[in-house]
């Protein structure tokens, strides 16, 4: 009998994803290029580079074995090559094109891990009425938790703190628990 194949982790189903035609898009090929060029100076070579439309976002998806590196610690780096990437993309003028990465599937992979922790703290917050507070995120990722609570019956979320250290707290909703 053959043996049994492990089943992968499949990436969370997000948003309908459209292929970018790079001759008909200059910013996203010059975002490309500029990706390229800084991979390549930080020694991640033979790397896929495919960008895709993602509803209002362009989202650059780059694959290789090399690209770890260009992850970080919880997606520092990756954040920051985005950031700049945007910089370069949109430095020409004209319409304001929203740029992110996902580097191996990381952002796919630690949005699903961000909501599922989201749920588990919620359920427990809202079993013993005690609140939460979540080390410190960057804005993308407190989005993630916001967003997994925000139908979750009895529990509320607000973010505290200022940047770097900014916080998600998961607090009982008493108005939930009064509501006859």
């Amino acid at each position: 009998a053959p043996a049994a194949q492990p089943e992968q982790a499949q990436p969370a189903a997000g948003p309908v994803e459209e292929p970018i035609d790079l001759e008909q898009n200059p910013k996203a090929r010059e975002a490309v290029e500029y990706l390229k060029e800084i991979c390549a100076k930080m020694g991640a070579q033979g790397l896929t580079i495919t960008p895709v439309k993602q509803g209002e976002a362009t989202i650059l998806k780059v694959e290789g074995e090399s690209a770890g590196t260009l992850i970080g610690h919880r997606g520092e780096v990756m954040e920051a090559l985005s950031y700049l990437t945007s910089l370069v993309a949109n430095r020409a003028g004209g319409d304001y094109m929203k740029i992110g990465l996902d580097i191996n599937h990381y952002r796919s992979k630690r949005e699903a891990n961000l909501t599922a922790l989201a749920k588990r703290i919620g359920a427990k917050v809202a079993r013993t009425g005690r609140g939460h507070t979540l080390e410190p995120m960057n804005p993308y990722e407190r989005r993630i938790i916001h967003a997994a609570l925000q139908d979750f019956n009895g529990v509320t979320t607000y973010s505290t703190g200022t940047e770097p250290g900014r916080r998600v707290v998961i607090a009982p909703d008493n108005s939930y628990r009064n509501r006859g």
